[in-house]
C-alpha cells in the first residue's frame, strides 16, 4: 500500500509540473497561481502545496525536469566521438531534438520570455539548485579541451571562450525562432555556420 500511495504521490508531483508549465507559458510565471494549477488538474490548493511550498520550489522543479529531459533526449558534447565533426553535429542535433520535443520547446518558450526575472528571483533559483545537470558551457568547455588533448585544436585557443560563444549563438537563435522571427528550419544551417566560423583557424586537419 505505500509502494502504491509513493507512486501515486510521484505522478501528481509530475501532472502538477507539466500542468504548471503548461499554464506558465501561457500567463506568465507572476501571473498564475496555485490556484490556476490546481483548478486544471482537479485538485485542491493545499494539495499542490503538499508537493511544492512556493512557487520558487515550483520553479526549480521545472527546471531541474527541463534538464533532466534534456540529458535524456539531447546529444551531449562531453557523449560524442573525440573529434570536431562530431561536436558539430551535436552541436546541431540539440538544437533539432529540443525544437522535436514539445515539452522541451515549451520549457525554452517559458524560460526566455515567460518569467519576469529578477536579482531576488535569481538568487533563490540558484539558492534552490543544488546542481544544475545540464551546464552548456562547461560541457562545451570539457569537450573543446579534449580536443586539445588529441592534438585536434589549437592549443592556444581558450576553450571557455569559445564554448560561451557557441552557446550564446545557440541560445540567440532559439530565442528568434520561438519568437518567429526566424525560420526554425534555417537554425541547423546558421548553427553550422556559426560554429565553421569559430572553428576555421583554431581546428587541425582530422586523420580518416
Amino acid at each position: 500500500m505505500a509502494r502504491r500511495t509513493k507512486a501515486e504521490a510521484a505522478e501528481t508531483r509530475q501532472q502538477i509540473l507539466d500542468t504548471a508549465l503548461d499554464i506558465f507559458s501561457k500567463k506568465g510565471f507572476s501571473k498564475t497561481t496555485f490556484v490556476d494549477i490546481a483548478k486544471q488538474i482537479g485538485l485542491t490548493k493545499g494539495a499542490v502545496y503538499w508537493h511544492f511550498k512556493t512557487k520558487t520550489d515550483l520553479l526549480v522543479a521545472l527546471i531541474e525536469y527541463s534538464s533532466s529531459r534534456k540529458c535524456l533526449l539531447v546529444m551531449h558534447p562531453d557523449e560524442v566521438e573525440d573529434t570536431v565533426a562530431s561536436l558539430r553535429r551535436c552541436y546541431v542535433e540539440s538544437a533539432r531534438s529540443v525544437l522535436a520535443d514539445s515539452s522541451l520547446r515549451k520549457s525554452e518558450f517559458f524560460f526566455h520570455f515567460q518569467i519576469e526575472w529578477s536579482v531576488e528571483l535569481l538568487n533563490e533559483v540558484r539558492t534552490g539548485l543544488s546542481e544544475l545537470r545540464m551546464d552548456p558551457i562547461r560541457r562545451y568547455t570539457g569537450a573543446i579541451q579534449q580536443l586539445q588533448a588529441n592534438g585536434l585544436v589549437d592549443p592556444h585557443t581558450d576553450p571557455e571562450q569559445v564554448a560561451t560563444l557557441l552557446s550564446a549563438t545557440w541560445v540567440g537563435l532559439m530565442r528568434l525562432v520561438l519568437l518567429g522571427l526566424a525560420d526554425e528550419e534555417s537554425m541547423p544551417g546558421r548553427l553550422e555556420y556559426n560554429f565553421d566560423l569559430l572553428f576555421k583557424d583554431i581546428a587541425k586537419m582530422e586523420q580518416n
